[in-house]
């Protein structure tokens, strides 16, 4: 609708200009009678006419076409305003739609996770079954020999007995394997090096819910057991009083299991309670760790806070020299709280508050540096003390010279007297010459500065990264590198040494001096291979026994 109007609009403005020209013509026309005929009173009158013609033409026009322009114009307007409702409704509905396909994929990627975890609880519950179902096969085969018939003549009511016995005995025992499977398994919990169940790596909630399904056991099926174990006995009593032979009722072998299992139980039940003590005793210490930690955490953000801070260079530097001086006392308080943690792992919390704090801390330590490196280079740029050194670089060569020829000079008077006059100007030369070293070397470092800095830029960025692995904040390993050097070459050397004891064991008789002879001779041949062709030198007379086996 707006189109239509605005064509209409359109139309009108095409007829006023059309009606326009047509009128300017007739104008145009009179006005060059005019310039032709300036004296000439009719020819202005006619352009006078003229152009009053061309203003009521124009004025008819447009009062004729400006109601209408008007009212397009109002209806394109109302036209426009209606599409851009339509046009609010439309994006409105669009992020109506896009709330939706959000909503929506968010419950597809929900359903997904979910479809994933009953994959995986689904992929559990089958390994589970695989195993339940191989422990009862090796049950029923561990209890198959049991299903035999009875090996003499016997009345059908005490035949039917001794089948009874032998269901309730194959019943017996392939629970009892069950639980023997179980039991063998988490009884491992006391197994040094982390081969066994590791109960202390549980949290409190899953542990409690050992507890509870232990206890649970011991209340259910230990008193079902019990109850089998005597309707057994009960079978057996009855075919004894019926005559039969005792080893035909024979269920010495499901007492020895039971027992086994209960025993088992019990093991696992003191477990449990051992644990159990283990963590009420270190819930104490947990306290005090969580407590000593969260001190030294408010302390390093503080002091984090404090340093970023310090705009000015020699606030900075006071503050890295306060930190130095405390770092010393800083380090052995992380220690002791890296000490007691050990003590408490495993457990998740602690490992995460020692991460936490050993991070903080190196973070407090580097960004101390960082600012301090920071604002050295600044000061230094700033100071422009480079080019001074540079420029005074060979005052230092020339004043050494002078002064050594002044000694040489102050040494020439051989007489008491100049000697003495000379000596305090000779001693106060020679300090001067001994200071000169330290001033050299001073000023080639200032001169290359920043230079040394930007060399060593790369490599303390690889170093700030090595410090930042997660490795480093759980070391805590304190032996320095002299010491693990000669750890390790105490160990190389023994190793070194109980292969000597091995090679002197295992390396006599005449089979051994044959392939040592072997394998020296194969030994000259490549070292001859690899040197060239030189001259051959003279044989040598074959080593001892002893040299031989000791130079191997």
């Amino acid at each position: 609708m707006a189109v239509a109007a605005c064509d209409a609009v359109r139309l009108a403005c095409d007829e006023l200009r059309r009606s326009a020209e047509l009128h300017d013509t007739v104008v145009a026309k009179a006005e060059a009678e005019v310039r032709a005929r300036p004296d000439d009173y009719d020819a202005q009158e006619n352009a006078k006419g003229a152009f009053q013609e061309k203003c009521r033409q124009l004025g008819g026009v447009l009062e004729v076409n400006m109601p209408i322009i008007e009212e397009k114009l109002k209806a394109a307007r109302e036209a426009i305003e209606n599409e851009r409702q339509e046009l609010a409704s439309i994006e409105q509905q669009n992020a109506e739609l896009k709330s939706v396909k959000k909503e929506i994929k968010q419950q597809l990627e929900e359903e997904k996770l979910s479809h994933d975890a009953a994959r995986l609880e689904e992929a559990t519950l089958n390994n589970r079954l695989a195993e339940t179902t191989k422990a009862c096969t090796a049950a029923r085969k561990a209890a198959s020999a049991y299903e035999e018939k009875a090996p003499f003549e016997y009345h059908p009511d005490q035949g039917k007995l001794y089948a009874q016995l032998l269901q309730a005995k194959l019943k017996v025992l392939t629970a009892l394997e069950s639980h023997k499977v179980v039991f063998a398994h988490r009884n491992t919990a006391t197994k040094p090096h982390g081969h066994g169940y590791d109960l202390q790596r549980l949290e409190q909630p899953d542990f409690d819910k050992l507890k509870e399904d232990a206890a649970t056991w011991m209340a259910k099926d230990l008193t079902q057991l019990e109850e089998d174990i005597s309707e057994l006995e009960r079978i057996k009593k009855e075919l004894i009083d019926a005559k039969w032979p005792e080893e035909a009722a024979d269920i010495y072998d499901a007492l020895e299991n039971f027992n086994q299992v209960k025993n088992a139980a019990n093991r696992w039940t003191e477990i449990l309670e051992a644990e159990d003590r283990r963590r009420n005793d270190m819930q104490g210490t947990l306290q005090k760790f969580m407590k000593d930690d969260a001190k030294l955490l408010h302390w390093c953000r503080q002091e984090r806070t404090n340093m970023e801070a310090q705009t000015e260079p020699h606030h900075v530097q006071e503050f890295c020299a306060s930190l130095i001086q405390n770092i010393g006392t800083m380090e052995e308080n992380f220690a002791h709280l890296g000490d007691t943690g050990e003590a408490l792992l495993p457990n998740k919390l602690v490992e995460r508050a020692l991460v936490e704090v050993n991070e903080v801390w190196l973070n407090l330590q580097v960004n101390a540096y960082e600012s301090q490196r920071h604002i050295m280079l600044e000061i230094h740029q700033k100071s422009k003390l480079e080019n001074e050194v540079r420029a005074f670089a060979h005052f230092s060569t020339k004043l050494k010279r002078f002064f050594e020829e002044t000694i040489k000079v102050l040494q020439i008077p051989t007489d008491s007297e100049s000697i003495q006059v000379v000596a305090p100007v000779l001693s106060q030369c020679r300090k001067l010459l001994e200071e000169f070293a330290p001033h050299s070397l001073l000023a080639d470092h200032l001169s290359d500065f920043a230079l040394r800095m930007e060399h060593i830029r790369d490599n303390y960025q690889v170093l700030r990264q090595t410090v930042f692995s997660k490795l480093t904040f759980l070391s805590s390993d304190r032996r320095t590198v002299d010491e693990v050097a000669s750890q390790r070459r105490e160990e190389y050397l023994s190793k070194v040494a109980e292969i000597d004891q091995w090679l002197k064991l295992h390396t006599e008789g005449e089979n051994w001096e044959s392939i040592h002879t072997r394998v020296r001779r194969i030994q000259n041949m490549i070292e001859k291979q690899l040197a060239g062709p030189v001259e051959e030198p003279a044989k040598e007379e074959p080593a001892p026994k002893e040299e031989e086996e000791e130079e191997y």
